[in-house]
């Protein structure tokens, strides 16, 4: 029987692993993996371990981004009703929690 697939390890940069692992106190095995995805100083495997608000993508490169903002506004500021959708799985459960969360916490206070 003969197997379908092929496993390929990526070559790995040994000593940059182990400089990973030395300065960030890692096991071997995670620093491996950092520098198989390219992150080969330490610098680099920290900020990807611990990212900064500043590693965030802007939201506004989406496409449309800045016409559903606009959107959310007005229908905040009319107090309409808006529908959040979310997938079943861990990912859309937390991001559609969330997203209730805080358009709740942005409701505009009744003027009447």
């Amino acid at each position: 029987m003969t197997n379908a697939y092929l496993w390929r390890n990526p070559v790995v940069d040994e000593a940059a692993a182990r400089r990973i692992a030395e300065t960030g106190k890692l096991p071997l095995p995670v620093a491996r993996a950092l520098a198989r995805r390219g992150l080969t100083t330490p610098a680099a495997a920290a900020d990807f371990l611990a990212p900064g608000i500043q590693q965030l993508a802007d939201p506004f490169a989406l496409p449309d981004m800045a016409a559903a903002v606009e959107r959310l506004r007005r229908a905040l500021a009319a107090r309409e009703t808006i529908l959040i959708h979310g997938d079943y799985d861990v990912d859309g459960i937390s991001s559609a929690a969330l997203l209730t969360r805080v358009l709740r916490a942005l409701e505009m206070p009744s003027t009447s």
